[in-house]
């Protein structure tokens, strides 16, 4: 048999397992040339000489409040690294502990519990500095609104800190083309009706690792800029969801930076004649949500005979989103869309409409699962033609029921939500 090892259940396991397949088979891997770790030295480094800013230590000077806003747990962002570094540099310019909050922004998610908190900050957090998640209905401050219409709450301690640091990863998203960036801002630390607002009216990329240049895109960085988000550390993941590389500085000088170096080492050329396409969803296997959202791209493009398999752990479940519930029916969000509905729409209408069109094939979509945290039920619930295995040697007798001719195609994605089809 051929064995190929992955990891799985970030945050919670981070562990080895192998799914093997039968000798004669045709095995491709793509993704499969992992980055080097970055030595803690160098990512020092990087934090201490930034991109297109002054340093922390100077942008510090003469600051009374500093907030340091990290993603939450549906993100694979190892926080404490970067942040032992970024709190040195306060400490060393004169701003106590007593002064620093952290918040852990989610957007629309649910705020992080704190065993989510402690997980994604580590145990090395002074217990001086306050710690909080943002809650997108509670304890905001409204800005106004914006020449794009877009109604503008952020987070009070946020706003009110005088020093605005943010921590945050850079990968392929579906709406801004690439995630990091101003993002940890907004939606990360915004208001629900902002993000709401944002995602329904505003025109965001075409495609994952899309243009930044866009009407979503654009309004993200302005917004940005007014609330004076001073410093942003972006790191760029390996294949082990250790840093590869780290962007540090200006908003968007050290984010296209940043975003540059990810396309090249994350871009792959897909088999597209595979006969068996396998999507490993790690590191965003902790909940199916932010597994689908992400990582799913490679059994969309799969030949329609072919058998589809998703490797998530999903340990915390379904997981969730307050604007687009996994759970929730494509109609939900027309209906919400609808009613939303603006003039200024009409020049999105076709796009909208092509996004519904494909929501709804995306749903129907035939494929395996090999996962411990999600049940049959739950998964049926979302994907009507979802199966759900609990062990790969079960799997993969029904795939040699399937496939039994003796040379299979197969493709296995490594870390999908990371890797950009070259072709598109």
């Amino acid at each position: 048999m051929k064995e190929i090892k992955l990891l799985s259940a970030a945050w919670y396991k981070d562990e080895q397992i192998t799914i093997e397949f039968p000798d004669s088979w045709d095995i491709t891997v793509l993704g499969d040339q992992i980055l080097p770790e970055l030595p803690h030295t160098s990512i020092k480094e990087q934090i201490k000489n930034p991109v297109g800013s002054k340093t922390l230590n100077q942008l510090a000077k003469n600051r009374t409040r500093a907030v340091i806003i990290v993603d939450d747990l549906t993100r694979p962002t190892p926080a404490d690294i970067p942040i032992d570094v970024v709190l040195a540099e306060l400490a060393n310019a004169g701003i106590p502990n007593e002064a620093i909050t952290i918040i852990v922004g989610g957007g629309a998610h649910k705020p992080a519990t704190r065993d989510d908190i402690r997980r994604k900050l580590g145990p090395n957090i002074p217990s001086s500095i306050c710690v909080k998640p943002h809650n997108s209905h509670e304890d905001l401050i409204f800005l106004g609104t914006t020449s794009k219409g877009t109604p503008l709450y952020i987070n009070r301690a946020v706003y009110e800190s005088d020093l605005k640091i943010g921590i945050g990863c850079i990968y392929p998203h579906p709406a801004a083309g690439f995630s990091g960036g101003s993002k940890i801002l907004v939606p990360g630390v915004a208001g629900y009706k902002t993000i709401q607002y944002m995602h329904d009216h505003l025109r965001g990329a075409d495609h994952r690792a899309g243009s930044l240049d866009t009407e979503f895109g654009n309004e993200i960085e302005q917004i940005a800029t007014q609330v004076h988000l001073d410093f942003i550390v972006n790191v760029v993941l390996n294949q082990q969801r250790q840093i590869a590389a780290i962007f540090a500085g200006d908003k968007n000088i050290a984010h296209r930076q940043g975003v540059e170096f990810a396309s090249k080492q994350y871009r792959i050329l897909p088999v597209k004649d595979a006969d068996l396409v396998v999507a490993d969803m790690y590191p965003f296997d902790a909940d199916l949500q932010f597994a689908y959202d992400r990582g799913f791209w490679p059994l969309h493009q799969a030949k329609n005979d072919a058998s589809k398999i998703v490797l998530a752990a999903c340990p915390i479940g379904v997981g969730d989103h307050e604007l687009f519930p996994l759970e929730s029916a494509v109609r939900t969000r027309m209906i919400r869309r609808l009613k939303n509905f603006q003039m200024r729409d009409l020049k999105t209408l076709l796009y909208r409409i092509k996004s519904g069109r494909n929501m709804i094939k995306k749903k129907s979509l035939d494929f395996m699962m090999l996962t411990q945290g999600i049940s049959e039920e739950e998964l049926r619930t979302i994907f009507p033609n979802g199966e759900i295995y609990h062990q790969w040697d079960n799997l993969l007798l029904e795939l040699k029921r399937r496939h039994t001719k003796p040379h299979v195609k197969v493709a296995v994605y490594r870390c999908a939500p990371f890797l950009i089809d070259l072709q598109v």
